[in-house]
This record gives structure tokens, sequence and C-alpha cells, in this order.
């Protein structure tokens, strides 16, 4: 897992679906639906890059395919929404890929 963190409108989501459209196995999920649709505008995608941008709640709902990685845009939104305060430290496990 690789971590990019930056400020405020730092380039975060550009970085994000660059990402994505290095490989047809990526998804890319956001932490509301409305900010997966602007992605989706805003990056001009394809339709079928488009099925691969989703929120956090469309693709817990969703089957999950076989050797599929994730990235997760703005993950510090989709953990305080989900325990509903903000979140001051995390601690994570670095693995090699």
């Amino acid at each position: 897992m690789k971590l990019y963190i930056t400020g405020r409108c730092g380039g975060k989501t550009t970085h994000m679906v660059k990402w994505l459209m290095q490989d047809a196995n990526r998804i890319l999920i956001t932490f509301n639906e409305c900010e997966a649709k602007r992605i989706v505008h805003h990056f001009k995608l394809s339709p079928c890059d488009s099925e691969r941008v989703m929120s956090v709640k469309q693709y817990l709902q969703s089957p999950k395919p076989q050797n599929r990685c994730i990235g997760i845009d703005n993950a510090d939104i989709i953990l305080e929404q989900r325990f509903w305060n903000k979140v001051k430290l995390i601690s994570m496990t670095e693995e090699e890929e």
C-alpha cells in the first residue's frame, strides 16, 4: 500500500485518476456518489472507465471481482463519515507489493 498525502487542492484526486487509468483492473472509491459523478465528468472519463469510479456505498453493495486493486480518494473523509467523528491519528502497516 502506498499513501499520497497533500493539503487541500494539492492534486490528490488527479493523482488517483492517473493511477486508475494505468490499469483496467483498478477501481477508484470516493466518499459519496456525487463525488464519483463529479470525477467522471471533470476528467471526461469514458463509459468503461467511469464504471470503475464509485462511492464506498456502491462498492460495498456490488459483487467483488477477483484480482482488482482499489484506490481510495480522500480516505480521511470516508473514515470520518464511518466513525461520525474527526479522526486524529491512524496507524497502518506498510506492505511490499
